[in-house]
């Protein structure tokens, strides 16, 4: 499954952000490490599109010099991101309408923007299966924002 996911671990009382992954053929697993200490435990696990990421590896940019890792996940993100920030809360809020749409599912969404309904479903996890009506609803969407 491919996919972009950041942690947040609790270590002695603070909270991190910890690891955001990569998950895909020929790409870096851990792309930010924070301080892991013994003892840690995850707090909070959420899905990123490569919208949120650009974002995100953008500002740490500006606050320090990014790790090599860090560096590819920002040159990946911003070559294949498809969307701008504005039009990512855009399209999330509409996905979000659609019931049977989790956060993963939006997440995978707005990163390949689908066109038709085959590619829809070989996005979405095998435990998610949309009806006609959901499918069109969740095109009509994407068709909006695709380039």
């Amino acid at each position: 499954m491919h996919g972009i996911l950041t942690q947040k671990r609790e270590a002695d009382s603070h909270v991190w952000l910890a690891q955001v992954h990569i998950f895909g053929v020929g790409f870096p697993s851990i792309v930010t490490k924070g301080v892991l200490v013994v003892g840690e435990k995850i707090v909070e696990e959420k899905p990123l599109t490569l919208v949120e990421v650009s974002e995100l590896l953008s500002e740490r940019k500006n606050e320090k010099e990014l790790t090599y890792e860090q560096d590819l996940t920002l040159k990946y993100a911003k070559k294949f991101v498809k969307l701008t920030l504005k039009q990512f809360e855009k399209i999330k809020e509409e996905l979000s309408k659609i019931e049977k749409l989790d956060e993963y599912a939006i997440v995978k969404i707005i990163d390949v923007l689908p066109k038709t309904k085959e590619i829809l479903q070989l996005v979405l996890p095998k435990n998610i299966e949309l009806d006609n009506e959901t499918a069109e609803r969740v095109l009509d969407v994407t068709k909006k924002y695709a380039k």
